[in-house]
């Protein structure tokens, strides 16, 4: 499936898709919402927090794919709308096996995966 992003095309992922993945080893998750977020709702288990619109945003999602080589990493936001803006920048920056989390942490928490305290 495609989404259309500021950046372009992003590949998206479910969310339950995405935690099965996770589990398996195969991707590593990014919650790039903002701390405030965080605090109200939780995150994903197990994901990293990396905030949007950070300086150092971009290196430190690289530097999180080259310690993943043999994973994809999927992006994470409220609904998927920044998620999907914030791919087409990596992308520019020459990162790729990039996804979207299609519906952001809405659709995580009605899928009713575990999620960790912030």
């Amino acid at each position: 499936m495609q989404m259309l992003g500021l950046g372009g095309n992003a590949q998206t992922i479910s969310a339950e898709e995405a935690h099965s993945q996770q589990v398996a080893g195969e991707l590593v998750i990014v919650d790039i919402r903002q701390p405030n977020e965080w605090a109200q709702t939780g995150i994903p288990a197990g994901s990293y927090r990396i905030t949007l619109g950070t300086q150092n945003f971009a290196p430190q999602i690289k530097g999180l794919a080259e310690e993943n080589p043999d994973s994809k990493i999927a992006l994470f936001c409220a609904s998927g709308m920044r998620s999907g803006s914030a791919i087409g920048q990596l992308k520019a920056a020459g990162i790729e096996n990039l996804y979207n989390i299609k519906g952001g942490f809405g659709a995580w928490s009605r899928g009713r995966l575990p999620i960790d305290p912030a």
